[in-house]
């Protein structure tokens, strides 16, 4: 009887072990771009569009900035990439930046009057 319980208690220690080690060795494959949107007087621009493109496929993704003005882009392959935004008559400039494989990239922009 008491060998049953200390094979028992061995055997969950460790399937305990296992499952602890296994998630501890993921890989990081993808990165994440995040940033805050402005006007040109420094205020934050809720609803703006921010547009992120992946050079190497041209895959292109849009995010809306919250309320406090910030936009976040998930699980990005590494890489050179093209970001701007717009909100109205309001656009950013272009930022071309290189994101790291496990790298949160910080990328602000700042939306300009567009003159036609």
């Amino acid at each position: 009887m008491r060998s049953l319980r200390v094979l028992t208690t061995f055997t969950l220690f460790v399937l305990a072990s296992l499952l602890v080690g296994s998630s501890g060795a993921q890989t990081l494959t993808t990165g994440d771009v995040t940033g805050t949107v402005t006007d040109a007087s420094g205020a934050v621009v809720p609803g703006a569009k921010v547009t992120i493109r992946f050079l190497s496929t041209n895959e292109v993704r849009t995010e809306n900035t919250n309320a406090n003005g910030v936009y976040r882009f998930s699980l990005l392959q590494p890489g050179e990439y093209e970001i701007a935004a717009d909100h109205g008559s309001l656009k950013s400039s272009i930022s071309r930046f290189t994101l790291l494989l496990g790298q949160e990239q910080p990328v602000n922009l700042v939306l300009q009057v567009q003159r036609t």
